[in-house]
C-alpha cells in the first residue's frame, strides 16, 4: 500500500496537523493535552459554583437592561458597554463551560477556552465598571430621572460587580498543567 503525504496546514486549521491515523486506520489525536491542575471531583465542585455565579450574573445583567433607568434609552455611552459585557458573559460562560465537562483539553481546544478565560473574565468585569461609571456620568449630565428605577439599577449593578469580582478571582485561579505532551513521529 503506498503512503500517503501527509498535507501540512497552516493557520486556523492547523490544529488537524495533529491528527495521525493508527494502526486501525482511524484517526487519533496525539497533539498536546492539557487539565486543571486540581482533583476531578474538587475541580468540578470549584467550576459549578463558578458556573452559578456566572449564572447569577447573566441574570443581573439581563435584569438591569430590564429596569426602566433612562441612561439605557438612547445613550449610546451607556449601551455600548451594556452590549459588551452581554458578550463578555456568554463568552465567558461558554469558556468555563468547556473546562467544566473536559477533564482533559486537547491543546486547540485549551487555547480557544481555558486559555481565554484570562480575557473574558477581567473583560466583563471591566465592562460592569464601566457602564457603572457611564450611568452615573449619564446622572450628572441628563439628571436622575426616575429615583425608584435608578437605585434599583444601581443595586443590581453594585451586586453585579461584586459577583462578577468573586467569579472572575475564582477563574484566574485555576491553574493548568501538561497532561500529554505531544507524541512525535517516532513515538
Amino acid at each position: 500500500m503506498s503512503e500517503k503525504k501527509e498535507k501540512k496546514r497552516k493557520g486556523r486549521y492547523s490544529y488537524l496537523n495533529d491528527f495521525r491515523l493508527n494502526e486501525q486506520n482511524e484517526y487519533e489525536y496525539q497533539g498536546n493535552v492539557y487539565a486543571v491542575d486540581l482533583p476531578g471531583e474538587q475541580k468540578k465542585k470549584l467550576l459549578r459554583s463558578v458556573l452559578i455565579l456566572l449564572a447569577e450574573c447573566a441574570g443581573l445583567i439581563l435584569m438591569a437592561g430590564v429596569v426602566p433607568f433612562e441612561g439605557l434609552m438612547n445613550t449610546f455611552y451607556v449601551i455600548v458597554p451594556y452590549i459588551t459585557e452581554i458578550g463578555f458573559a456568554g463568552f465567558l460562560i461558554s469558556a468555563v463551560l468547556t473546562v467544566y465537562k473536559n477533564d482533559e483539553l486537547r491543546e486547540y481546544v485549551y487555547q480557544k477556552s481555558a486559555k481565554r478565560l484570562n480575557v473574558y473574565g477581567p473583560g466583563l468585569l471591566g465592562t460592569s465598571i464601566v457602564r457603572l461609571a457611564a450611568s452615573l456620568l449619564f446622572v450628572l449630565i441628563k439628571g436622575i430621572g426616575k429615583p425608584l428605577s435608578a437605585a434599583i439599577y444601581f443595586l443590581i449593578t453594585l451586586l453585579l460587580i461584586v459577583l462578577e469580582i468573586k467569579a472572575v478571582q475564582s477563574v484566574m485561579a485555576l491553574k493548568y498543567r501538561l497532561a500529554r505532551e505531544k507524541k512525535t513521529e517516532n513515538q
